[in-house]
């Protein structure tokens, strides 16, 4: 927040984009409105449109949305592969928009489906371990797994413990989706990809820069 109250106070800034992560963006949104600065986002979070400000607009689908809409498309790969998704594994940190992608999975719309949440793992980044979560995952077998993380060491750290353990149904790709391999055997790979939290990312250095993720494809084949 002291980056935009410094450069939105001193600069004769007519209005500004960003910022890449919805926790940052919920602060940056503040100082926006304050001094009457319209500001468009590319976060997710919904809580970011929910305040009731004037200056903040949105110019992308909200978290949930996103999640109504991934897992329509992933039911909807699931049936084409002859596959049926009667277990789920959600699985990410506590930042602003996994919690808003969380929420409608866990309150409907996966039970909407008939799909049985079998873990539920979330945590504060850093993650310190994620053997305990990866070994509930194995145990549990569920056919689709959500994942959100935003601290890219979490990701390469479950990644790891998936590849060390190899849970069956369960890949995690850094991305909110991660089907099992009937789901995979789709043609369109990565067709989820659309659904990819690019809130999660920071800003590339050209192309392939920093905001490169550890794991591209969301899984239903990550995105």
């Amino acid at each position: 927040m002291s980056a935009a109250q410094r450069a939105l106070s001193r600069e004769k800034i007519s209005a500004g984009i960003g910022a890449w992560l919805s926790s940052f963006t919920l602060g940056v949104t503040e100082v926006a409105e304050r001094l009457e600065v319209p500001w468009f986002t590319l976060s997710y979070a919904d809580s970011i449109t929910e305040r009731g400000f004037k200056y903040t607009f949105q110019t992308i689908p909200v978290s949930s949305v996103q999640a109504e809409q991934a897992l329509d498309l992933v039911v909807d790969l699931a049936k084409r592969n002859k596959q049926t998704l009667r277990k789920a594994a959600i699985i990410g940190d506590n930042t602003a928009a996994t919690v808003f992608f969380f929420k409608p999975l866990r309150e409907k719309l996966l039970k909407a489906k008939g799909i049985e949440i079998v873990v539920d793992e979330i945590w504060t980044p850093p993650l310190a371990d994620a053997t305990a979560i990866v070994q509930k995952v194995r145990s549990t077998q569920p056919d689709i797994v959500f994942y959100g993380a935003t601290n890219f060491p979490d990701s390469i750290q479950v990644l790891q413990k998936v590849k060390e353990f190899r849970p069956e149904g369960a890949d995690p790709g850094g991305g909110r989706l991660a089907g099992n391999a009937g789901v995979r055997q789709d043609g369109g790979q990565g067709a989820a990809r659309q659904h990819h939290d690019r809130d999660r990312r920071p800003p590339a250095q050209g192309p392939g820069g920093s905001g490169q993720s550890a794991s591209r494809s969301a899984r239903v084949s990550r995105s």
